[in-house]
C-alpha cells in the first residue's frame, strides 16, 4: 500500500508556513493516506494549531538543508516522500496524483511534479510546467540529483532515497541511518 510523507522544512520564515501546511491539510486525498512532517529552527504561536492537526513537528538548528531532510525521513512512515517549501503550496488534488501515479506503477522511482510559481498574493505569476517524467527504477540504476532546489519538484520512494543520503556529502548524525 502506498502511504505519503510530505516534508516541509522551515528556516526562519513563519509567514508562509501555515499557508503551506493547510495546502497539505486541504488535499481531496484522504488523510489516512499521508502524514506531515515540519523540520524547522523556531518556536511560533501557531505550533499548537500544528499540533492539533496532526503535524509532526521536528526542531533542528542545523543551517543546511541535508541533516534535516535525512532527520525527516527517518520520522517519516511514508513510503513515497515529497517535498514542500515552507513558501510554497500544494493543488488540492496533488497528493491524490501522486498517490495514484505511485500505487499504479509499483517499479516507479520517482516522479517529476509539474508547478506553478506564485507571488507573495498567491497569484499565478509565470506558468512553467515541466512535462511529467516517469522513471522505473530498478537494481542495476543509478540516480544523481543536484543539489538544488529542484528537489522540490519530485515525489520520491524512501528506498530510492535513502542511499542517496547515504552516500550524499554532507555529514549527517549517525541515527539518521537506522531504518526500519
Amino acid at each position: 500500500m502506498t502511504y505519503l510523507s510530505v516534508i516541509i522544512i522551515a528556516y526562519n520564515r513563519i509567514k508562509y508556513l501555515k499557508a503551506a501546511v493547510d495546502s497539505v491539510l486541504n488535499q481531496t486525498l484522504s488523510k489516512e493516506n499521508y502524514e506531515i512532517i515540519v523540520v524547522k529552527n523556531f518556536v511560533w504561536d501557531g505550533d499548537e494549531y500544528l499540533l492539533r492537526n496532526n503535524v509532526k513537528v521536528l526542531y533542528s538548528d542545523e543551517q543546511s538543508i541535508g541533516p534535516k531532510i535525512a532527520m525527516a525521513i527517518q520520522n517519516s512512515k511514508g513510503n513515497v516522500i515529497l517535498f514542500l517549501d515552507d513558501d510554497d503550496r500544494f493543488l488540492p488534488n496533488k497528493l491524490k496524483h501522486v498517490y495514484d501515479t505511485f500505487d499504479q506503477n509499483k517499479t516507479l522511482g520517482y516522479y517529476r511534479n509539474n508547478f506553478e510559481i506564485i507571488d507573495s498574493e498567491g497569484k499565478v505569476r509565470k506558468s512553467d510546467f515541466f512535462r511529467n517524467s516517469i522513471n522505473k527504477i530498478n537494481q542495476a540504476s543509478s540516480i544523481y540529483i543536484k543539489n538544488d532546489e529542484k528537489i522540490k519538484l519530485i515525489s520520491i520512494r524512501k528506498k530510492v532515497l535513502w542511499p542517496i543520503l547515504l552516500s550524499a556529502s554532507v555529514a549527517l548524525p549517525p541515527k539518521c541511518f537506522m531504518h526500519g
